[in-house]
């Protein structure tokens, strides 16, 4: 008997084969999925879904469940996940990742729902000859500008520079900083990459000092805010410079973020 099996059946081998059996049905309630249809000569074929990796119940693996492959999140990938096994995750996290525990977390601003109302910024910009970097205070009486003495000085020790006439008629400028103030773009990019709740810590790793931490929580309100608090006071200290920044989140192990902070500031800080 040559007749084709009819549907919901089949025969791997018509010349040989008398009785048509029935087709397979892929198990849903495992995650099984159709691979190919069931025909008259030949079973269904079933798989796993999308993201999902066999796990066989018998040497065949006739018989198999799809168990989810797991998402490595902030890890980097040694072997993506395929239907015949799950992913294998490496134990460092991807750039732009921190390690806490046994987690990655992401290195990165706070979410605005979270950040407040953004600080007054404390960094102002002379376009004639000074690049960014911290004042105290953000206003001088005409005649006089008053910056941050970080290189010798500590806290609010101030040095000043009166107006005098140069060769053009405009009032002289004081020498451009060499690198041991905090750019003021700089200090946004740092709040931006360190994680929100290593914070305080990052500032103790800084010495600044744990009064100074303390007063300003109880005088701030938002969490920026804070933030921009505390690295305001920070940047007052002769250590506020970028290379200590970096040394104190490769102390923490936040070597990510130290990375990402880099790719962050412009080439040539």
């Amino acid at each position: 008997d040559c007749r084709p099996c009819p549907d919901g059946t089949f025969r791997t081998q018509p010349n040989i084969l008398k009785e048509c059996q029935a087709c397979y049905e892929c198990d849903r309630q495992a995650f099984q999925s159709v691979l190919s249809n069931c025909s008259a000569t030949s079973n269904v074929a079933c798989g796993c879904e999308p993201g999902r990796f066999r796990v066989c119940f018998d040497k065949q693996c006739s018989e198999f469940s799809c168990r989810k492959c797991q998402s490595c999140t902030g890890r980097l990938i040694q072997r993506p996940c395929s239907e015949a096994q799950d992913t294998l995750c490496d134990s460092s996290c991807k750039p732009d990742f921190y390690r806490e525990g046994d987690e990655c977390r992401p290195c990165g601003p706070l979410p605005m729902a979270q950040a407040g109302v953004a600080a007054t910024p404390w960094c102002q910009f002379n376009a004639r000859r000074w690049d960014n970097f911290c004042w105290i205070p953000p206003y001088s009486p005409p005649g006089t500008e008053r910056v941050t003495d970080t290189a010798n000085q500590r806290l609010k020790h101030q040095a000043s520079w009166p107006e005098q006439p140069s060769d053009e008629g405009e009032p002289s400028a004081p020498p451009e900083p060499r690198g041991a103030l905090l750019q003021g773009s700089q200090l946004y990019a740092v709040i931006d990459v360190v994680p929100v709740r290593r914070w305080k810590e990052f500032m103790r790793m800084l010495e600044l000092r744990e009064a100074e931490i303390e007063l300003v929580e109880l005088e701030v309100a938002h969490i920026r805010d804070q933030q921009y608090e505390m690295l305001k006071r920070w940047c007052q200290q002769t250590s506020a410079t970028l290379d200590h920044v970096f040394a104190a989140l490769e102390r923490m192990e936040l070597a990510g973020c130290a990375e990402a902070l880099r790719q962050s500031l412009p080439v040539g800080h």
